[in-house]
């Protein structure tokens, strides 16, 4: 009988409603899943005090609520169960032959649950919740050498900051809105970049005032109030802007220019007015732009414009810029009279330009945006000019000499692949005459195995120096001149001579015919003049422009009676230099007529009687001259002398 009451009883809490069962269901699995997560169960391991001949021979439930199957167990043995409120679920259960304490702890702690045994009542309720702390790998940041380093996940905003700011000792402010948390890593990064990047990567906005950075999240214009908002993204566009030391940068997606505009003014502390309503969208991104180059970008296109008085800023309509400006913009390396040539005719149309020529500027008067297009456009051409030195050097070359001695100078040039293999002066002898002195006798560049166009060895003056020594050379000029680019530098040689003239007159007397001879110091000129206008190539190369004019004298038919005859060679070349090449001119010889003294070897040499063995002549002397010139590119003080490297090297 008892076992048909069981069985009717399972029977009638089957047919339970199953609406409140549903409910229990999803409470059951959300606070199971709470409880996964963040929580585990404290379980109470004390046991029922239910005998152990309490057997229940079979029990099973399909879909019942737990409530309804603990109550028909406490029911059928007479127990006393309390179930707290939030003891509810549907459960499936089938046991046989287990004992009713068995079953009851099995249902109890099978489904999450927990019990209490005092005052002969089995309390059922949910186990105390225990916190479990996640504890989380630390901040790896490090700074060294003014370079930051970072590396770590998930870390919390308010962490990040108090590392970044014991490390670094730079003061940083949190909007109250900034919260939750950040994942990076970056390497080797200036510190105060590194900040930026890592809050403005993540949608934060960062301003530096007064070296205190203020992080916010980014403002949103709001398209329909014309207000700033913080938060998410809306429909009215989104900007940041930083103004730092004067410079602008901002990231701005379908952002109201007003607002813009007003951002930059608060942050930068400019002064600016704004005529009418300013209305537009407008997306950009720059970075560190002048306040003026900034404003001129963000309203170009735009019904309006901006204007400057002093320090101050005006914006309104194109119609609204009445007053003329002025400015006066100071040139650095160009003339100012010669701006008025290279100005766009669309400058010289709507402004008025004076020429200030004390302060070596040029004053412009006009609409503000022509006045920040002549500075612009000056700034592009007023660039540093090149200064050319030029070296050059005159040497007579005596052909005579070389026909006596009979030698080559080796000359080692490293961009020179030509073979120098007969005789070496003055590093080692001079060697007789031969062949080779036949070949090249005729021309003094081949003589020399010089090129026309060479890389002198840094001993050449040394070797030019010993052949003056020897007698073949002789230099009649060293000239320096330095001249700016595309400018014509002249060097002018002089030479004035003297020579004796003599006449004879004859008169008539009145008793015979006297003839008087009478002496006079003529005087003549020769010249030697180079034209040189350079001009240099962006790989540093000079274009040269030469003209040698050359007034040589000949050879007088009478020299005690007729002046010798000055013949005039003029050439003109023009040639591409490296820096620092040398470009050879040569080809003019000169004949002249000269004492010469011979003497018999060795006794000829002999103080006072070496006279005795030795007699003079007049000869003809055919001499050739040859032109060095060397430019050297300049662009400020590095070609000046550095005295103090001068001291440096004499103490060594």
């Amino acid at each position: 009988m008892n076992l048909m009451n069981f069985t009717i009883f399972a029977v009638i809490t089957t047919a339970l409603p199953i609406f409140s069962q549903l409910d229990s269901a999803k409470n059951i699995k959300n606070d199971n899943n709470a409880q996964s997560q963040t929580l585990l169960p404290e379980t109470v391991v004390a046991d029922l005090p239910i005998s152990d001949s309490l057997v229940i021979p079979s029990l099973d439930f399909k879909s019942a609520d737990i409530r309804d199957v603990l109550r028909a167990i406490a029911t059928k043995y007479n127990l006393n169960v309390w179930l707290a409120p939030e003891v509810r679920g549907e459960i499936p259960v089938h046991l046989t032959n287990i004992k009713v304490k068995d079953a009851l702890k099995f249902v109890i702690e099978r489904y999450g649950y927990t019990y209490k045994y005092r005052n002969n009542v089995i309390e059922v309720s949910k186990p105390p919740l225990v916190k479990v702390e996640v504890v989380k790998p630390p901040i790896q940041m490090t700074v060294e050498n003014n370079k930051l380093s970072f590396d770590f996940k998930d870390a919390e905003i308010d962490s990040i900051v108090r590392k970044y700011s014991s490390l670094t000792n730079i003061n940083i402010v949190l909007d109250k809105a900034v919260k939750g948390v950040l994942s990076g890593r970056l390497n080797g990064v200036e510190i105060r970049q590194g900040l930026r990047i890592l809050f403005e990567s993540n949608g934060y906005e960062v301003k530096e005032s007064n070296d205190i950075f203020y992080i916010s999240t980014m403002k949103l214009a709001d398209s329909e109030s014309g207000t700033s908002t913080m938060g998410g993204a809306q429909s009215g566009g989104r900007f940041s802007v930083r103004v730092s030391e004067g410079k602008v940068s901002f990231q701005i997606n379908n952002g109201d220019l007003r607002q813009i505009i007003n951002e930059i003014a608060n942050q930068s502390g400019v002064s600016i007015f704004i005529y009418g309503d300013i209305k537009g969208r407008i997306s950009a991104r720059a970075d560190s732009l002048a306040i003026e180059s900034a404003l001129q970008y963000l309203l170009r296109n735009t019904p309006y414009t901006f204007w400057k008085n002093g320090s101050i800023y005006f914006i309104g309509d194109q119609s609204a810029q009445q007053v003329p400006n002025s400015e006066l913009i100071e040139l650095k390396y160009i003339k100012a009279e010669e701006v008025l040539e290279i100005l766009p005719k669309t400058i010289l149309d709507k402004a008025a330009i004076k020429v200030i020529k004390g302060q070596n500027g040029i004053m412009v008067i006009g609409p503000y945006e022509i006045i920040v297009s002549a500075r612009e456009y000056l700034a592009l051409v007023d660039r540093p000019i090149s200064q050319i030195l030029i070296e050059a050097l005159v040497v007579d070359f005596s052909l005579e000499k070389m026909n006596e001695i009979g030698f080559k100078l080796f000359m080692k040039n490293p961009k020179d692949t030509s073979s120098f293999t007969e005789t070496f002066f003055p590093a080692v002898k001079a060697q007789g005459s031969g062949t080779g002195l036949n070949k090249y006798v005729g021309k003094v560049t081949d003589f020399f195995n010089i090129k026309q166009i060479v890389k002198l060895p840094s001993d050449f003056r040394a070797q030019i120096g010993l052949l003056e020594n020897a007698g073949v050379a002789n230099v009649q000029s060293t000239p320096q001149v330095a001249t700016l680019n595309g400018n014509t530098a002249v060097i002018k040689i002089v030479n004035k001579q003297y020579i004796l003239l003599t006449s004879e007159i004859q008169t008539d007397a009145a008793t015979s015919v006297q003839q008087k001879t009478t002496e006079r110091l003529e005087s003549f000129e020769t010249t030697v003049s180079l034209s040189i206008t350079p001009w240099v190539t962006s790989n540093r190369e000079v274009t040269v422009q030469v003209k040698p004019i050359f007034q040589i004298p000949g050879i007088s038919p009478d020299p005690r009676k007729i002046p010798p005859p000055v013949n005039s060679r003029e050439i003109e070349s023009t040639v591409r230099l490296s820096n620092g090449e040398t470009y050879i001119l040569g080809g003019i010889i000169t004949t002249s007529m000269a004492d010469s003294r011979e003497s018999v070897p060795f006794l000829g040499r002999i103080p006072v009687l070496g006279y005795l063995f030795s007699y003079t002549t007049k000869k003809s002397v055919k001499n050739k001259m040859m032109i060095f010139l060397t430019p050297h590119i300049y662009y400020g003080s590095e070609g000046a002398v550095d005295e103090e490297e001068i001291i440096r090297n004499i103490d060594k």
